[in-house]
C-alpha cells in the first residue's frame, strides 16, 4: 500500500527492522536528495573504470566525497565527474591508498613513525608537552618551533620527500581519527 501522505511531503515511507516507537513504521527524510543521487550515480557511471581501481575507502569513493564534487562544480555532472577522476587517478599516482594503508594498519600511526621523521624533526623540531596529557582527539600536546627557514628544509631533504611526508601528514591529520 502506498502512503499518499508519504509522498505529497516528498519522504520516503521506510519500514525498518530496528526497534521503533510500539513496533510502527516511520517516515524516514531521505539523506541525499533526488537531484543529488542522480548526480552521484552519473558520476559513478562516467568514473567507473578509475573506481574499481581504488580501493573501497568511504573518504575516497563514497556517496559524500562524490557529492562535494557535484555540488562544488554548481550539478555539472560532467565537470564533476572530470574533477573527480582527476582526483582518484592523483590518489594512485601518490600512493595515498597505501599511505592510508599504512597509518590506519600498518603500525605508522604517529608522525614520528612516518618515512624520513628522523630527518625531518631534526630539521624542523616539535616539543612533545606531555604524552600523558593528550588533546580531546588523543594526540600527545606538543609546541612546534619556527626557529627555521622552510626553503632550507626542502633544500635539504627534497621536494620528493617533503611531498611524501606532506601526505602521510595530511592522511594522518585527516584520517586517523576518523578511520580506523
Amino acid at each position: 500500500m502506498v502512503n499518499l501522505k508519504a509522498l505529497k511531503m516528498n519522504v520516503i515511507w521506510c519500514p525498518t527492522n530496528e526497534p521503533n516507537y510500539k513496533g510502527r513504521s516511520f517516515l524516514k527524510m531521505p539523506r541525499i536528495s533526488k537531484r543529488d543521487r542522480d548526480g552521484i550515480a552519473a558520476i559513478r557511471v562516467k568514473c567507473a573504470e578509475l573506481i574499481t581501481k581504488t580501493p573501497n575507502f568511504p573518504e575516497a569513493t563514497g556517496d559524500r566525497k562524490i557529492l562535494r564534487f557535484l555540488i562544488g562544480h554548481d550539478h555539472n555532472v560532467d565537470k564533476a565527474a572530470e574533477m573527480f577522476g582527476k582526483y582518484l587517478t592523483w590518489r594512485m599516482e601518490n600512493n595515498v591508498n597505501a599511505i592510508r594503508h599504512n597509518i590506519i594498519y600498518g603500525g605508522l600511526d604517529h608522525p614520528s613513525k612516518f618515512p624520513f621523521a628522523d630527518l625531518v624533526l631534526s630539521l624542523m623540531p616539535s616539543l612533545v608537552l606531555a604524552y600523558d596529557a593528550p588533546d580531546k582527539k588523543g594526540c600527545p600536546i606538543c609546541v612546534d618551533q619556527y626557529d627555521f627557514e622552510p626553503s632550507e628544509v626542502i633544500e635539504k631533504i627534497g621536494l620528493e620527500v617533503s611531498s611524501i611526508l606532506n601526505v602521510y601528514q595530511l592522511k594522518y591529520s585527516i584520517g586517523i581519527h576518523f578511520l580506523s
